[in-house]
Parts: structure tokens; sequence; C-alpha cells
């Protein structure tokens, strides 16, 4: 609702904010949409290998939107870009054993 503002004034920042706490907890939606927050720049500082991170962690859930992204990522994203974000997602499980299990 913050993202689009429905109902309350529309708050990129904020709707980042809301996005992270569903995406730590698991949530593919969050992730997905986390995802394309980070690859946009949209309420937070763009960083290409968290958008990485947030896509894959969506489409190892079988998220279809997600997989697709991630597919259309690795087409733009550098080799270290893309090695950055497969650290980062190695590093996201090991920290939430319990979600990923």
């Amino acid at each position: 609702m913050v993202a689009n503002g429905k109902g309350v004034a529309q708050d990129n920042k904020q709707a980042a904010f809301w996005f992270l706490q569903a995406a730590d907890q698991g949530e593919a939606i969050g992730q997905f949409n986390l995802g394309q927050m980070y690859f946009n720049g949209t309420g937070v500082p763009q960083d290409y290998a968290q958008a990485y991170m947030w896509t894959e962690l969506a489409a190892a859930q079988g998220l279809e939107k997600a997989v697709e992204a991630r597919d259309s990522l690795v087409k733009v994203l550098t080799p270290s870009q893309t090695e950055e974000g497969k650290k980062l997602v190695r590093e996201w499980i090991a920290t939430h054993p319990q979600i990923t299990q």
C-alpha cells in the first residue's frame, strides 16, 4: 500500500523498509519486490548484487515472476555483480537456517 500510495501517502523508502521486514522472514513477494527496488534504486540505493540476492531467494521458492526476473538479471549484470549476489544469497541462507529449511 505504501509503495503504491493506496490509502496512504506513497513513500518508497517506507515501502522498502516494509518489504525488507517481509523479505527477511522469507516471504517471496517481499523478496521479489525488494529485489526490484534495489535494481531500480527505488527507495534504496541502487545495488545490483542486492537485487540479485533478493530476486534469487524469491525465485528459489518458485515465484515465477522472480524466476523470470532473475534470468533477465543475469543477462544484464556483470559476472562480478552476479557472483557478489550469489555470495550474498549464501550468507543470507547461512544466517536464516530456520527459514530456509
